[in-house]
C-alpha cells in the first residue's frame, strides 16, 4: 500500500513540474541568439546607424558654373557627378571642353592644383532647352561619404525657351584636408527635396 502511495505522489508532482516548465516565459523556446544576446546588439547597432549624425559641413570653391554647354559630352544624357583628382583624370575631363562654346574652362580645370584640391562636377543631364541650371548649394562629409546637395533651376512659366540641346553643371573645387576620403568613398548628389540626383565611388 506505501509502494502505491508513493507511486502517486511521485506521479502528481512530476505532473506538476512538467506544468511549471511549460508556462515559464524563461525556458520558453529560446534561441541560441537571443541567449548570446546577439539579437538585442543586432538591433541597437540599426538604431544608431539610422540616427546618425549630419556630415561636416566644409568650404568650397565654385571653379566654372553654366547653363547652356552647348556640347554633347560622352556620358552625360542623365544627370551625373565626376570627381577628379589625378592629371590624367583632368586632361580627360578638361577635353570635354576644348571644343565647346566654355572652351576657357579647360585650362581652368589644367591649373588646379590636384595634390592640395578635388575638382568636383555636377552635370543636371541632357536638356531641350535653355533656361535650366544647376548649383552646388551645399557639400558636407562623414566618414566613407560626402554629400552635396543642389538646387536645379528651369525655365519660368511664359517664358520662351529656345529649342536647344544643353548640358548644364556646377564645377567645383574641395580642398582635400577637409575630406574625410576612405577606398570607395560614396558621393551622393541630393536635390533640394532631399531626391537622389545622381551618385558615384571615389577614389
Amino acid at each position: 500500500m506505501d509502494d502505491i502511495l508513493r507511486a502517486i505522489i511521485l506521479l502528481i508532482g512530476l505532473l506538476l513540474i512538467g506544468l511549471l516548465v511549460s508556462s515559464s516565459p524563461s525556458l520558453h523556446a529560446i534561441s541560441p541568439l537571443e541567449r548570446s544576446g546577439a539579437t538585442g546588439k543586432s538591433l541597437q547597432t540599426t538604431t544608431k546607424a539610422e540616427q546618425k549624425k549630419p556630415g561636416r559641413t566644409i568650404p568650397f570653391v565654385s571653379l566654372s558654373r553654366e547653363e547652356g554647354m552647348a556640347h554633347h559630352p560622352p556620358d552625360l544624357e542623365e544627370p551625373s557627378i565626376f570627381v577628379v583628382g589625378s592629371a590624367p583624370e583632368a586632361e580627360r575631363f578638361a577635353g570635354w571642353f576644348d571644343n565647346s562654346n566654355v572652351s576657357d574652362v579647360s585650362e581652368r580645370i589644367r591649373k588646379v592644383d590636384l595634390t592640395t584640391t578635388l575638382i568636383v562636377a555636377v552635370f543636371s543631364g541632357h536638356m531641350g532647352s535653355n533656361g535650366h541650371g544647376v548649383t552646388i548649394k551645399e557639400v558636407s562629409t562623414s566618414p566613407g561619404r560626402v554629400d552635396l546637395r543642389v538646387m536645379l533651376t528651369r525655365p519660368a512659366p511664359g517664358h520662351a525657351a529656345s529649342d536647344v540641346e544643353t548640358y548644364p553643371y556646377h564645377m567645383i573645387m574641395i580642398p582635400r584636408k577637409d575630406l574625410d576620403l576612405d577606398p570607395q568613398t560614396d558621393w551622393i548628389v541630393f536635390t533640394s527635396d532631399g531626391k537622389i540626383l545622381s551618385q558615384t565611388r571615389y577614389p
